[in-house]
């Protein structure tokens, strides 16, 4: 039968358990029973022999996957998670680009340019020329050039837009980490705490602050500073509202950072540890993202049971004030939130911008840049028009 003892476990294959089978029928009805293949019994046995011999082999890749060095895939993830790594997920290559042409030009974000390589990237954020330091990100996941002075052509035609240039060399992209790019992480971090991962950081501050809304822990896990200003090997809570308790925060961040990884951020708070060393933890309000939004109630648009606009502007303060930090604003989920949410209505359309951004307004997503919380200011933001 399968062994398990100090050597491991050891399944047997399915010559061995028919052996087996054969030798204790032997012993229960005798030497002369027939066990030939066309026996009755003898079939019989096969049948179960094979369903052991298959319970024996997966049981066998269940034990091996508890070796670092035999896991694949999900098991060799749930072996990471347990010292507190998580397989990288790709990344997409960033850069920060200088943009030039005449003056006043407006480049929606989605804007498309490319690099000496042909490889594609779209503006992040909606632009005015000239635009320096304008942050840029590849469409596909991976390897993608993004050394000083790759980034040299507009693919998307706007007229007063002349050029596109990265004087400084961006962050290079990934595919998802392999099975062997993970082992070797594991290898050189046995002492990772599985309570110290970002979510794990997140879940504690919520824990500690309920009042809290969409709280987002980000980390720079590279040697340099990265695209959004994180310190190398560091992390940053980002926090709304900004009325939060900062010895809670701080008090929070100390007991769930990881040993030797620094917080970051432009706020903090002196705590001192169990031995009466101080230490400083910081982290970053969110930044307010105003939106404003125009509400068409088109087609017959109104029944008698319609409440008035205020109601109307009611629920998209709630859908716009629920965004998480760095959320986006759909259309779609706004029209539904008003058509299910207030009484009388026929038809709905919904626009929006962010306030102040200069831009006009869109249907199409508005996602908050990071660190900043979609909010709608003043009641007065949102038009309803019948």
């Amino acid at each position: 039968m399968a062994t398990l003892d100090h050597s491991g476990y050891r399944a047997r294959d399915l010559n061995d358990v028919m052996a087996d089978l054969r030798t204790a029928a032997r012993l229960e009805f005798g030497d002369a029973i027939n066990l030939s293949a066309s026996s009755h019994l003898g079939g019989l046995l096969g049948v179960f022999a094979e369903a052991i011999a298959d319970v024996e082999k997966a049981t066998q890749a269940l034990y091996d996957a508890f070796n670092r060095d035999n896991a694949v895939g999900v098991q060799l993830d749930n072996l990471a998670a347990i010292i507190g790594l998580e397989r990288l997920p790709p990344a997409k290559a960033t850069a920060l680009v200088d943009l030039g042409g005449t003056a006043g030009t407006s480049i929606p974000a989605g804007s498309i340019v490319a690099n000496t390589s042909g490889e594609q990237f779209a503006t992040l954020d909606s632009l005015t020329i000239p635009a320096l330091s304008a942050r840029i990100e590849a469409l596909d996941y991976g390897d993608v050039d993004v050394s000083s002075g790759a980034i040299d052509t507009i693919v998307t035609a706007i007229t007063g837009w002349s050029s596109v240039a990265n004087p400084t060399a961006g962050a290079v992209g990934r595919g998802e980490e392999t099975d062997a790019e993970l082992r070797a992480r594991m290898a050189e971090a046995p002492s990772v705490i599985g309570s110290c991962t970002v979510e794990a950081i997140r879940a504690d501050l919520q824990a500690a602050l309920p009042e809290a809304f969409g709280i987002v822990v980000a980390e720079n896990t590279s040697d340099v500073v990265d695209l959004n200003g994180l310190a190398p090997h560091s992390f940053r809570a980002i926090l709304y509202p900004n009325t939060l308790d900062p010895l809670t925060i701080a008090d929070t961040l100390w007991s769930s950072k990881p040993a030797g990884i620094a917080t970051d951020g432009a706020e903090s708070q002196s705590i001192t540890d169990s031995m009466g060393v101080p230490h400083v933890m910081r982290w970053a309000w969110a930044v307010p993202f105003y939106i404003e939004v125009i509400v068409e109630l088109t087609g017959a648009p109104v029944g008698p049971g319609y409440p008035g606009d205020a109601a109307v502007v009611e629920v998209v303060e709630g859908v716009v004030n629920a965004l998480s930090i760095g959320g986006t604003l759909r259309s779609f989920a706004l029209n539904c939130a008003i058509s299910n949410g207030v009484e009388g209505i026929n038809d709905v359309r919904t626009i929006f911008r962010q306030k102040g951004g200069g831009g006009g307004y869109l249907s199409t997503p508005l996602t908050a840049p990071f660190g900043q919380k979609p909010l709608i200011e003043l009641s007065t933001d949102v038009a309803v028009l019948t």
